[in-house]
């Protein structure tokens, strides 16, 4: 059940062959539910918490006798309530770590120095602790670095000694070889970073690589446990929302690691490589946002290109996906209100039952108001294009809890509703009017009923352009004068 509290319907079927059914009673455990003694035997179990739990269900008949059934497993998966997304810090940081973009203060990230290969981050003054939060990484290829690209980085968050919260970003030298590690070397690049604090309601959990729980804040009903090499499952979340993942560069083997998230059977599964693509235990980070979420834009694209919406936000704003033979760009809207001046994308790829996504490295770059996703698969890192399956959150930077991405509402009025064929009025108005945003221009496609467009009235396009910055615009009609002997007639513009 994919959220909870869930309202889980019991039935079992129950017979006796010499005799008759006394009572049917449902357990979950010990507890008994509920019991019922008419066929068709069954029981409404309402507001199930989240949880694992082991249902039971005992006939007896009448003569006393008690059969069970097999137990059944049943899993009610966490769907936290929404964060407040007010309390995100975002920055875009050049090479050499100047901040080319930031939220606004209280939750502006300051400039961390020049320490090439580790940006140091600080809000407002203050150190941001590692273990308080989640931070978000994205390799950001900024155009205006000539000659310095991301797209072979891997940018990994980690913890000093004293707690603050670093990025590390590392290169990977260009190696076309299938199976040898490319070499890392540290480098000052377009990176994104965000920060989800704990304090503010973001769901998500810090792991070391043997799978020990850092830090987090986690939903009654879910766990963290290592079930393999370089494979770690997160039971008991809801499947609803978007869970993204990051490695953490704590140590100098995790600094060159790549981590994937995946649903296998109901839970969600986060996978870590090694750059050289076998699978290698590494510490990470993830932070899961639910489906009720608002002010970012939560999304899937899959190898083919196709959008899944993971949240109101996105569903309302739109999206457009168009993926070539080099790079995948994302447009969300008509590009005025969300795009890569204005927000951060962070990305996780989706590793799927193949795991063919498992092992690639992920960057972006502005495309116009198109964010342009590029993959590339590890170890080869040859510059060449390789659709996978990818999860993502667009962070504007300028973001508060009454910042929500909308389309435009659209709506018509008659503003002057009468006129003649003759004298001095033969005019009539029509007011179009949108609600925000109004950033850029916006036509409207309209259609006549009831009076003879050309005929009755001058000829209408059928449309008509919002400027931008403006909320209306007025289609004018003017009434044609004729010798027809006709009664009152009525035009509808729609």
């Amino acid at each position: 059940y994919s959220a909870a509290p869930a309202n889980i319907t019991l039935t079992a079927d129950a017979s006796d062959s010499d005799g008759t059914i006394a009572k049917v009673e449902f357990f979950s455990g010990t507890t008994l539910l509920g019991t019922d003694t008419e066929a068709p035997y069954s029981f409404e179990w309402t507001n199930v918490p989240a949880g694992s739990y082991t249902v039971i269900v005992k006939a007896t008949d009448n003569d006393g006798l008690v059969t069970t059934a097999e137990p059944v497993s049943v899993q009610v998966l966490a769907e936290p309530a929404a964060p407040d997304v007010a309390a995100i810090s975002t920055g875009l940081f050049n090479a050499g770590w100047a901040i080319a973009a930031t939220s606004p203060a209280p939750r502006s990230f300051e400039a961390p120095g020049n320490d090439v290969g580790d940006i140091e981050l600080k809000v407002n003054g203050a150190p941001v602790k590692f273990l308080e939060g989640i931070t978000a990484v994205a390799n950001w290829n900024n155009p205006g670095n000539v000659g310095v690209s991301s797209a072979n980085n891997i940018a990994s968050p980690y913890g000093d000694a004293s707690g603050n919260a670093f990025v590390n970003v590392m290169d990977n030298s260009i190696n076309n070889a299938s199976t040898a590690n490319p070499a890392t070397v540290e480098e000052s690049a377009g990176t994104a970073v965000a920060h989800f604090p704990f304090s503010a309601g973001f769901v998500g959990g810090i792991v070391s690589a043997n799978g020990a729980v850092l830090a987090s804040n986690l939903p009654a009903g879910t766990a963290i446990s290592k079930a393999g090499t370089g494979l770690y499952i997160v039971s008991g979340l809801s499947l609803s929302g978007n869970l993204l993942a990051f490695p953490n560069g704590d140590t100098g083997t995790d600094v060159d690691n790549v981590v994937s998230v995946r649903i296998s059977n109901g839970t969600w599964i986060i996978d870590t490589r090694d750059n050289g693509v076998g699978a290698q235990d590494d510490s990470f980070s993830f932070v899961y946002l639910p489906a009720a979420t608002t002010g970012v834009l939560n999304g899937a694209v899959s190898s083919a290109g196709a959008l899944t919406t993971l949240n109101g936000e996105l569903s309302t704003l739109g999206a457009t996906v168009v993926q070539s033979a080099t790079h995948v760009d994302i447009t969300f809207g008509d590009g005025s209100l969300i795009n890569p001046t204005t927000a951060a994308l962070f990305i996780t790829a989706d590793s799927g039952t193949s795991l063919e996504a498992a092992d690639n490295i992920i960057s972006y770059e502005a495309a116009g108001n198109a964010f342009r996703v590029f993959t590339q698969d590890l170890p080869e890192l040859n510059g060449t294009f390789q659709p996978i399956d990818f999860r993502f959150t667009a962070v504007p930077l300028d973001l508060d809890s009454s910042t929500v991405p909308t389309k435009s509402v659209v709506s018509i009025s008659a503003t002057d509703s009468a006129a003649g064929e003759y004298g001095d009025d033969q005019a009539l108005a029509f007011t179009v009017t949108r609600t925000a945003p109004v950033t850029a221009a916006l036509t409207v496609s309209y259609s006549t009923s009831g009076a003879t467009n050309g005929s009755d009235f001058a000829t209408l396009s059928g449309s008509i352009e919002i400027p931008a910055g403006e909320s209306s615009a007025v289609v004018s009609v003017t009434v044609l004068t004729d010798d027809a002997a006709e009664g009152p007639e009525t035009l509808a513009i729609t």
